[in-house]
């Protein structure tokens, strides 16, 4: 699989000839689709079928949050079925560029409920996405988690579960360039080998076919010139790599010239399109003013990564 989401992120943002101050183009290389589909975009029906009798599982804060808000919509058969679950899409109350959200907004994003920051589970058919928040590798292998993550989602012993995705990192990150936020302290503290040991913990507390850790949007983040301050430490990746992890690193779907301008100004309502993968098609008529915001991919850019993580999965089953 590791191959397959390398050759799809291989490409590069260009100018759109449909209008490029909204309209991003990704431009795959020629050997990514050789043959064609192996770069189509994945439609509802082949997801199901990809993900048939299977269970898809997301550890991590909320950079999972909103791909697990991504996969739900890309599978759920109608609009009903996404009430109740994390939203990613434009908030109807007011999509305003270069505005605080509103307190409508602000509510719909985060759910009255509340539940933007728990444990969410949707069934698709014979498909269940579910996601797990988690935001300090201390916080999984400290507390009762590792524990109570297999009891809580369930794990259908007769199903298993295809495909799990996971993160961590992104509070000590801002530790780091804001030591003065709400993320120091105990934030500040966490290690490579923190993070290794939480990967570890999830894989052994969730077994299932792949495993993918993900990391972070590179032009979203405001790092104070630090731009390695959310990438996955090389020793890390190394270490994933050969405990059978495939990593996902979206660079090249969140360049800083094309998602925000050189006084960082967020490029308002971006559109992320490839004629193959995720053609204009299939694109939301009224995106979300910002797509690429601190630790956080949304709306079509979202999509895109889903896109690419699922074109690889369905890739690598269809080829054995």
């Amino acid at each position: 699989m590791q191959r397959n989401v390398d050759a799809l992120l291989s490409g590069t943002l260009e100018a759109s000839t449909k209008n490029s101050s909204t309209y991003m183009h990704y431009a795959l290389q020629k050997s990514a689709c050789l043959p064609k589909s192996a770069c189509s975009h994945v439609s509802r029906s082949e997801a199901e079928s990809c993900l048939h009798h299977k269970d898809v599982v997301f550890v991590g804060d909320s950079r999972l949050r909103y791909l697990y808000a991504g996969l739900t919509a890309l599978l759920a058969e109608n609009s009903s079925q996404l009430e109740g679950q994390p939203p990613h899409r434009a908030c109807p109350y007011g999509n305003v560029a270069y505005t605080r959200h509103s307190k409508e907004c602000a509510s719909w994003y985060q759910m009255a409920s509340g539940a933007w920051f728990q444990n969410n589970t949707l069934q698709v058919g014979t498909t269940r996405i579910y996601y797990w928040p988690n935001a300090m590798a201390r916080a999984f292998l400290d507390g009762r988690a590792r524990e109570a993550l297999p009891r809580r989602y369930g794990g259908r012993q007769d199903v298993g579960v295809r495909l799990l995705l996971a993160n961590v990192g992104a509070y000590t990150a801002y530790a780091t360039e804001y030591p003065y936020s709400h993320a120091r302290g105990a934030y500040k503290k966490e290690t490579t080998e923190d993070f290794h040991q939480f990967y570890r913990a999830v894989a052994s507390a969730v077994p299932a076919e792949y495993k993918v850790a993900v990391a972070y949007p590179s032009a979203c983040v405001r790092t104070r010139g630090n731009t390695n301050a959310v990438a996955l430490p090389v020793q890390l990746k190394t270490s994933l790599v050969k405990e059978g992890w495939v990593v996902f690193e979206p660079a090249s779907l969140t360049g800083r010239i094309w998602w925000r301008d050189r006084s960082g100004t967020i490029r308002a309502y971006g559109r992320v399109w490839n004629e193959h993968l995720q053609p204009l098609s299939v694109l939301v008529s009224s995106p979300k003013w910002d797509q690429c915001e601190n630790m956080h991919t949304y709306d079509t850019l979202t999509d895109m990564e889903i896109q690419v993580i699922m074109r690889a999965l369905c890739n690598t089953v269809n080829a054995k």
